[in-house]
């Protein structure tokens, strides 16, 4: 255990070299693995979905992209990368709840502005 509280880690160019192409494989296989999914549906949306709505539908989904990014702004991500390191209960405890606390308060506060302000925001998506 290091003086920060975390695990002490091999700091070797090649023990660090291993641990990025191992993290990269991992999240390059999700990202795959999505991708070909909607490459696979993708006779299924152009059967069953009509054009138009096809556009709309791509429009929402980039929209949910856009606004995960808004509402999380990547502490889900840091969450786990800290929650993961840490040993003690309490420590694990207290980075829980800084982060509930964080994402619940910003995502209650951009949905406010989201639902008062619902005729503009459809009016910049869908014209």
């Amino acid at each position: 255990m290091s003086e920060t509280g975390y695990p002490a880690v091999d700091t070797s160019i090649f023990a660090n070299l291993k641990r990025l192409l191992k993290h990269s494989a991992i999240y390059g296989i999700g990202h795959i693995v999505t991708r070909s999914l909607g490459f696979l549906l993708l006779p299924l949306y152009t059967n069953y979905i009509p054009a138009g709505e096809f556009g709309k539908a791509a429009l929402i989904f980039t929209f949910l992209g856009i606004m995960n990014v808004i509402y999380l702004y990547g502490m889900d991500v840091a969450f786990l990368r800290h929650f993961l390191l840490y040993e003690d209960d309490q420590k694990r405890k207290a980075l829980f709840n800084s982060a509930f606390l964080s994402i619940v308060t910003s995502a209650s506060l951009f949905s406010a502005i989201l639902l008062f302000k619902a005729k503009l925001f459809a009016q910049l998506i869908f014209g």
